[in-house]
């Protein structure tokens, strides 16, 4: 006769307490690890001003975020050829996307998508 079987199971957690633990180990890499830097960029007959809001909110939620609106093509000149405004955005952009060796969020709004 065989002696009792144990199973080795791991220990989960249920409830709020199963809900917490990937919260709280995503807050803390996110707290080592810090943020990316934020491009935004605006749509069509938009300017760069239309976007001061949501800089501040970043700013206020994520504190040391660097955030940058590309003030290029506003209004009217959102009308440009396309090959310049391409040009325009690679210059600006560029110089920041060089110093985020980890990368960078954009926030593009519609001619920006």
């Amino acid at each position: 006769m065989e002696g009792p079987q144990f199973s080795r199971t791991r220990r989960r957690f249920s409830g709020a307490a199963g809900l917490l633990w990937p919260l709280l180990v995503a807050c803390l890499w996110a707290a080592v690890v810090g943020y990316k830097p934020v491009i935004i960029v605006h749509g069509l007959f938009d300017s760069s001003e239309d976007f001061k809001t949501l800089k501040r909110f970043i700013n206020e939620s994520h504190p040391g975020t660097n955030v940058t609106v590309i003030d290029l093509f506003d209004r009217g000149a959102s009308l440009e050829p396309m090959w310049k405004q391409v040009a325009g955005f690679k210059a600006a952009i560029y110089p920041i996307m060089q110093n985020a060796a980890d990368g960078v969020h954009f926030v593009c709004y519609s001619q920006g998508e």
